[in-house]
């Protein structure tokens, strides 16, 4: 695999060729680990620059050791955040708006609606916000996030925390 000219760069600056040379086994590594060309070269370039910060000003004895460790750290980090994400998709959480329903439904609706304010309540309030104005507002995650001067990833986590609340005082 080619380096990018970004990374090429990069390592040129840090005058680091024990890194440069093991690019190529370290893509192989994590492109037998995902299967996806596109992430085992995004994970390959991270664990790159991640060494390269850690390594600054600091001699290391097994720079290819360290470097593997990197990456098998960050596809562990990868897995529990794709875990996470499947056990509650953020995006699954949607509201079925219908005129035809019966009063019994419209009770259990109403009564659903209160455990979830309860649970709400429970929670911080930029939680609460952040679940209000994706959810009632249907605001996307990007828009809250530049609202709210906060990353995108924070928005996801605040909805994770707010709809596990929710699932776990429905059940």
């Amino acid at each position: 695999m080619q380096l990018s000219l970004i990374m090429n760069k990069l390592l040129q600056k840090s005058n680091n060729k024990e890194v440069a040379s093991h690019y190529d086994a370290l893509f192989g590594f994590l492109l037998s680990r995902t299967s996806n060309f596109q992430i085992a070269e995004d994970l390959t370039q991270e664990a790159v620059f991640r060494f390269l910060k850690w390594q600054s000003g600091r001699v290391v004895d097994y720079p290819k050791r360290v470097l593997f460790q990197i990456a098998q750290n960050l596809l562990i980090d990868r897995s529990r955040r794709s875990k996470v994400r499947n056990e509650v998709s953020v995006e699954q959480a949607t509201v079925d708006v219908r005129t035809d329903i019966s009063p019994s439904r419209f009770c259990e609706a109403k009564d659903s609606l209160d455990v979830i304010r309860a649970a709400m309540s429970g929670l911080p309030e930029r939680t609460q916000d952040i679940f209000v104005m994706n959810r009632i507002h249907g605001m996307r995650h990007k828009e809250i996030a530049e609202e709210l001067k906060i990353s995108k990833s924070s928005v996801e986590k605040h909805l994770i925390r707010a709809l596990l609340a929710c699932k776990s005082c429905l059940e």
